[in-house]
């Protein structure tokens, strides 16, 4: 995703400046943020104390076993299987979504005519709603069901993504990211719920 975030912030740095000498430098840049971030994220972890390993009650195996395991568990139940084919297109679409975005949105001679920081605030709207929702993803699955919430949360999804293609109104496109957020966050909890619900019952 780095690679492709680079290609595209050097594609409009190009178009904003008219010369691609100054591709370089932000693809650079881009590189070097995306590395300074894995690794602060791998530092962080390395820091974490604790015992985190799952006890094992059965003779010893492979990790080829355990995939080989985990795979079957997953084909042999529908509703997982969809899922997981569903958390993998949306994340697929949004990736690719998030990578293109900003030609779309900077610069005068874009669609949405924003400035670097007016972007940096619409993007910030779909982690608002991701936290908003935690104070209220219960009460939404207790009054609609799973079945109907998840639904939603696909339709959220969509929107997410077509919103920006079908309009310029900064706006919308802040609501629906703030929407879109929230709805992907409670995907994300429902799916791991029904994942444990299934583990269980196996």
């Amino acid at each position: 995703l780095s690679f492709i975030q680079c290609g595209s912030f050097s594609k409009w740095h190009a178009f904003q400046s008219r010369s691609s000498a100054s591709s370089s430098p932000v693809c650079t840049a881009e590189l070097t943020r995306s590395a300074a971030l894995w690794a602060l994220a791998i530092a962080a972890l390395w820091l974490l104390r604790g015992q985190f390993r799952p006890e094992r009650t059965g003779d010893p195996t492979t990790i080829r076993s355990d995939i080989v395991q985990g795979l079957r568990f997953l084909l042999s139940r529908p509703t997982l299987r969809t899922m997981a084919a569903m958390v993998g297109v949306a994340n697929l679409a949004s990736s690719a979504t998030g990578a293109v975005l900003v030609l779309y949105a900077v610069g005068d001679d874009s669609e949405l005519d924003l400035t670097q920081a007016q972007f940096g605030l619409l993007l910030l709207t779909s982690a608002a709603g991701s936290i908003a929702v935690t104070t209220v993803n219960e009460r939404i699955e207790r009054r609609l069901g799973r079945s109907r919430t998840l639904t939603l949360a696909v339709y959220g999804m969509v929107a997410f993504i077509v919103t920006p293609a079908v309009t310029t109104n900064v706006w919308l496109i802040g609501v629906t990211f703030f929407l879109g957020g929230a709805l992907l966050s409670g995907f994300g909890f429902k799916t791991m719920s029904t994942q444990r619900c299934s583990r269980s019952v196996a």
